[in-house]
């Protein structure tokens, strides 16, 4: 019990101190990906509807 305890704790602070560093680097991949689907997205819509 106390070892799963401890690797919750190592793991809660491996956690937090990522936050900054993967938001930055996803927050424009996440942008990307909702701008090329919804793009195509409305391309296909478009193309479907011509």
């Amino acid at each position: 019990m106390e070892k799963a305890l401890l690797t919750n704790q190592k793991l809660e602070l491996h956690v937090r101190r990522l936050p900054s560093e993967s938001a930055t680097l996803a927050t424009p991949l996440i942008i990307n990906c909702t701008s090329v689907v919804s793009f195509s997205g409305w391309l296909l819509i478009f193309l479907a509807c011509h």
